[in-house]
Order: C-alpha cells, then sequence, then structure tokens
C-alpha cells in the first residue's frame, strides 16, 4: 500500500487547469543598426535580461490546451560594441495566447518529463519611463531618446509605451519534471519574435531589425482538476503462507482452504458479468464451477489479445474517429464502463453515460483487462514568418 501511495504521488496527472510562475534568462539581438565610422552596419542591441512571467493553461484534452503567458524583462537600453547608452532600465512586457501540444503525455509514474509545445502571438512593449526630450512635451509627441548616435542615424527610441510597442509571436517547448502530487517543477525555452520598438526615418542610415528574444527558464506549476481518471488500483489474490516446518514430526497435510472471489468476465455477448470462483492454494489456480478459469472462459475471438491489430499498436477507427494507445493495460469493474460498440469483433466500452467518448477500452483477456485508447490528435506543420 505503502509503495502504491507512493507511484500516485509521483505519477503525472492529467490535470484540466495549470496555474505556473517561472524566472530565468533572456537575451535580445539587435533593435537596429547604425553606420559605423567604416560605413559598416553597427548592432545595437539590449542583450542579456533576467525574465520572470507566469502563465495559466487550460486543457481540453489531455493533449491539447490553451494557455495565456505574461513576462517581465528589466532590459538596458542598446548598446553597441565601444558605445553605451543612458544606463536606464527599460520595463519590457510579453504578452500571448498560445496553443499547447501535449502529444507524449503518459500518466506512468518517473521522472521522466511530460514535454509540451506552444505557438501563438501577443504583443512586446518597451516602456522607457520619463525621459524628457529638452523642449518637447512628451504627451503629445514622439519623445525620442536624446542619443547623437541614434539621432545622426534617423532612429528615435520612444520614451512612451504607445509608440514602443510592437505585434509578436513565440514558439517554444516546455517539459514538466518531478510531479508531487498537484505541484511540479518545469521548464521552458522559448524565442519570441517581434519588429523592434526603435523607429527609424525613411531613407535614414540607420535600419530597423526584427528583434528575437529567447529566454530560458525554471518554475513552479500547480495543477487543479482531472481530465483523465487515475488509473485503479489492482488487488493482487491473497497468498496463503504454507504452515512452518516441523523437526521432530511429520509436517501436517496441506488442507485446501478454497476462499470464495468475485470474478468480473466478458460473456459471449460482449455484456460484463460478474462471476463467483474459488481460489485454491494448492492447485495455484482459480476454479469456476470446477473447472480452472482459463477453461470456464477463454481467451476467444471477442478479446483483443490475439488480435493482429492489437498485438502491431495500430489505431482503433472507432465513430469515425482515430484512436491509438496510451497507457498499460488496466482491470475495471462492472460498473465502470458500457459498452458502445465494437471495433473487427472486439467489444468497445467507454466510462458509464458516455456516448462520444475522449478515451475508449477494450478488453485484453478475461478478468475484464482492458486497453485504454485515446483520441488521436492531429497537429500541423508551423507556417514560416
Amino acid at each position: 500500500m505503502e509503495a502504491q501511495a507512493q507511484d500516485m504521488m509521483y505519477s503525472r496527472r492529467a490535470s484540466q487547469f495549470d496555474l505556473g510562475i517561472y524566472g530565468g534568462g533572456a537575451y535580445t539581438t539587435d533593435w537596429f543598426t547604425t553606420p559605423d565610422q567604416g560605413n559598416e552596419e553597427e548592432g545595437w542591441a539590449p542583450g542579456f535580461s533576467g525574465i520572470a512571467g507566469a502563465i495559466a493553461q487550460f486543457w481540453f484534452t489531455p493533449s491539447l490546451g490553451l494557455r495565456l503567458h505574461g513576462a517581465y524583462l528589466p532590459q538596458n537600453l542598446p548598446e553597441a560594441e565601444g558605445f553605451e547608452s543612458d544606463k536606464l532600465v527599460t520595463n519590457s512586457y510579453l504578452y500571448d495566447l498560445d496553443l499547447v501540444f501535449r502529444p507524449f503525455f503518459s500518466q506512468a509514474p518517473g521522472f521522466m518529463p511530460s514535454v509540451y509545445f506552444f505557438l501563438g502571438g501577443g504583443g512586446y512593449t518597451a516602456d522607457i519611463g520619463d525621459f524628457m526630450t529638452p523642449g518637447v512635451d512628451d504627451s503629445d509627441a514622439i519623445a525620442c531618446i536624446p542619443q547623437v548616435q541614434w539621432a545622426r542615424a534617423g532612429v528615435c527610441v520612444s520614451t512612451s509605451p504607445e509608440f514602443s510597442s510592437t505585434g509578436m509571436g513565440v514558439v517554444g517547448v516546455g517539459a514538466d519534471f518531478f510531479p508531487l502530487g498537484p505541484v511540479s517543477l518545469f521548464g521552458e525555452l522559448a524565442v519570441h519574435g517581434y519588429d523592434s520598438p526603435a523607429h527609424v526615418r525613411q531613407n535614414g542610415p540607420g535600419e530597423d531589425k526584427f528583434t528575437f528574444t529567447p529566454r530560458a527558464v525554471l518554475g513552479l506549476k500547480a495543477m487543479f482538476g482531472d481530465i483523465l481518471p487515475p488509473p485503479p488500483v489492482v488487488v493482487p489474490p491473497p497468498v496463503v503462507l504454507p504452515p512452518p516446518p516441523v523437526e521432530v514430526a511429520p509436517p501436517p497435510p496441506v488442507v485446501d482452504t478454497r476462499q470464495d472471489i468475485q470474478i468480473c468476465v466478458l460473456q459471449a455477448d460482449g455484456s460484463l458479468t460478474t462471476v463467483t470462483g474459488s481460489y485454491s492454494p494448492t492447485a495455484g489456480d482459480t476454479l469456476v464451477n470446477g473447472q480452472p478459469f482459463a477453461t470456464a472462459f477463454p481467451t476467444g475471438g471477442q478479446y483483443a489479445a490475439n488480435a493482429t491489430w492489437f498485438i502491431n499498436n495500430e489505431p482503433v477507427m472507432f465513430q469515425n474517429r482515430r484512436f491509438v494507445k496510451y497507457g498499460l493495460p488496466r482491470v475495471l469493474g462492472v460498473n465502470e464502463v458500457t459498452r458502445v460498440g465494437d471495433f473487427q469483433g472486439v467489444p468497445v466500452f467507454a466510462e458509464a453515460g458516455q456516448t462520444r467518448p475522449d478515451v475508449i477500452y477494450v478488453p485484453v483477456r478475461p478478468g475484464c483487462e482492458f486497453q485504454p485508447y485515446q483520441t488521436e490528435v492531429k497537429t500541423g506543420g508551423v507556417r514560416g514568418e
């Protein structure tokens, strides 16, 4: 029981809603370029910075979800080699709405991560703060930072968030590590791409750049709700230990103390029922009406164990949808599932009350051992910028 409790604690959950916070580092590429003394391009970039953010994810299925993300970057103003800009901290913000894909999700216990991918878009804002240009009221105009090299190249970096905000796209990958019940450690690698917030005069010597901000972060995630029920615990039959040997007197004869047990089986018409059997310690087998269990309920064509499509891990077409294996076979009770159809002569079951389920169960062998299948989620390619 203690081992089962530990497996449940360290197994991953198919949560319905996640909230997470993170921290890490980021690097921002050139905002713009200016000509140097040799008339070559000199790139101006904020460079390295810290980053902190938060995510909120809602999962429609175990593999597909939607998430809202926001992050704060205390960036420096752009600098070039040999030139340093004014030592101001730019309060920059990333915010986006993304689709999340988790194609390899598994509830099996262990320390391997559950990998997910995300793709979406939003915006980027650089709030430089109060930096008044002499003689210019920044409430009525684009207030540019008075940097000599920038002004010569026709570059304006505005102190107004209204003129330093731009659209943004993001793509990334993440993983959940070391799940501990409702809390998990996670990490993410992502790249945010956007047009730089700098403004360059038309036909000026400066050039506006498309900017990238890659980030690497670690954080904590809290998980709420469950899309999939936890796997049932399989209780093994009781083990009867033989009596200890007696050195002087011969050991007493072994008494066949049979115990009645209830067994879930699949009938010939495809319905589930419970039969009474007796477990014989001397025979090491379960008997039903005096016959061994394997003889009374053989593995016939209504079970998937001998089917070629099951052995070859082929998908199951049911209700015009493709279902694929996930997880390990599990034992379910008579009242836990209901028959909803057939596939190539094998009955198909779903959780009680569901008529168009996302998870189906096919019987593998006698004893109501079922293999779960979940709907296959097809993902398209990412269109290039």
